[in-house]
């Protein structure tokens, strides 16, 4: 009886082949592995400070977060209404990494010393910094803290607190999809997008597919 086998040829080169689609496919799988993570823990963290900021107005008996301790003192609110592991008030790189760029590849300086800037880390390993500009209040979000990718939009958002303690995306106003989309992909230190506002206004919309 013949038998039939492969040749040490054909099993090389069936190995190169299998080699090659591996190359490029794995990338890909484990890009929308870590995506849709760093997703979950983004809408986990919102939240989270959603809930936090709603108890801390409750207790404190409040209606307006201007006469709260999460303006007024806000390692109060961290440390009395947040469950946290690390704060890193005095130097933000110990929660956050050292550098970060938005998605075009511009580097970005987000955390900076303001007024009621105050940093922490959270159980889940994600790290938020309280600050205000303009009279904005916001919550800065990376999911992951110092690990990568450390992209603005990617690991990186921001999302707003109003005056009546609700944690929420900020409004946009944009004349088309193609703008929205750019002013994620040039995100960073500016009123109107304030490091991922807009990454996560897409977000949402888009069912929490990142897709942008």
């Amino acid at each position: 009886m013949r038998r039939f086998a492969f040749t040490l040829a054909e099993l090389l080169i069936a190995l190169s082949i299998v080699g090659v689609i591996a190359v490029l496919t794995v990338p890909g799988v484990t890009r929308n592995f870590f995506a849709k993570s760093n997703i979950v823990k983004l809408e986990a963290t919102i939240k989270i400070l959603n809930d936090a900021v709603k108890n801390m107005m409750i207790e404190e008996r409040v209606t307006d977060t201007a006469d709260s301790s999460l303006l007024l003192d806000t390692g109060v609110f961290f440390t009395e209404y947040l469950k946290i592991s690390k704060q890193c008030d005095d130097d933000p790189t110990i929660c956050f990494a050292g550098s970060y760029k938005n998605i075009e590849g511009d580097d970005i300086e987000p955390f900076k010393k303001d007024v009621n800037n105050d940093d922490a880390m959270l159980p889940s390993g994600a790290v938020i910094q309280f600050c205000t500009k303009d009279s904005l209040s916001s919550f800065i979000i990376d999911v992951n803290g110092i690990e990568p990718p450390n992209v603005i939009g990617r690991d990186v958002f921001s999302v707003d607190v109003y005056s009546d303690g609700t944690v929420a995306t900020r409004n946009h106003a944009f004349e088309d999809d193609t703008d929205v989309v750019s002013a994620c992909r040039n995100s960073g230190d500016n009123t109107f997008d304030f490091y991922g506002s807009v990454c996560l206004s897409i977000l949402e919309s888009n069912g929490w597919v990142m897709d942008y």
